[in-house]
């Protein structure tokens, strides 16, 4: 069942009373000219997050990322997995630090595993993440994005979506009414703290709401 906004939810309000008038110019003060077929219209940086929720994917990228020093710190190396869906599209990070490396890796291979059907095989030819880009691109695959409530620096709250824990991916061959990422997981702040014990906010079990 899909959540619905309230009728006066986010109405523009457009019933100015009164419009000011433009102000005249100062006098000896010359105009300034351009040709707006020649300026790119300013766009969105990023594509929206998608919501929390269970969705059927397209692998579309595999990457191994290693950035750059910045600030006189290096940022740790990370596998970099792009999907696309009718809702939008996802970027998760497998972080390769030495603390990081082997919880990703584990659930990398979750992650793979649900994307050829459990096909062990084709699971023991990836050993780079070239390799899995090479075998998986292009292949769907289902998975549950949980929602984890954060205050930003500027103490701002906001919603980190990403990968739940496992299991959180599944071969998009098991049907709707099989799956077992059906439940939403959603962590939330407090309404006055930064933090707050772990709360899974169960979604619908009607296997219809999931968008596949």
């Amino acid at each position: 069942m899909s959540e619905e906004l309230d009728e006066n939810t986010n109405i523009i309000q457009d019933d100015a009373t009164s419009v000011s008038e433009a102000p005249t110019p100062t006098q000896g003060t010359e105009d300034v000219s351009f040709n707006l077929s020649d300026v790119e219209e300013a766009k969105a940086k990023f594509d929206d997050p998608l919501e929390p929720g269970t969705y059927a994917f397209v692998v579309t990228e595999i990457k191994y990322e290693a950035p750059e020093e910045k600030d006189g710190k290096t940022p740790a190396p990370y596998i970099a997995i792009r999907l696309d869906s009718k809702a939008g599209k996802h970027e998760e990070r497998f972080y390769m630090s030495d603390a990081a490396k082997e919880r990703s890796l584990s659930n990398f291979k979750h992650f793979v595993r649900a994307v050829v059907n459990h096909d062990d095989e084709i699971v023991g030819k990836i050993t780079t993440p070239a390799a899995a880009n090479s075998l998986l691109a292009g292949k769907k695959v289902r998975i549950r994005l949980k929602g984890d409530e954060e205050l930003s620096s500027n103490g701002n709250k906001f919603m980190r979506v990403g990968f739940s824990w496992p299991p959180f991916a599944e071969p998009i061959e098991v049907g709707k009414e099989n799956s077992k990422l059906k439940a939403k997981k959603i962590k939330f702040l407090p309404v006055d703290a930064a933090s707050s014990p772990d709360t899974g906010v169960p979604g619908s079990d009607n296997v219809d709401d999931l968008p596949f």
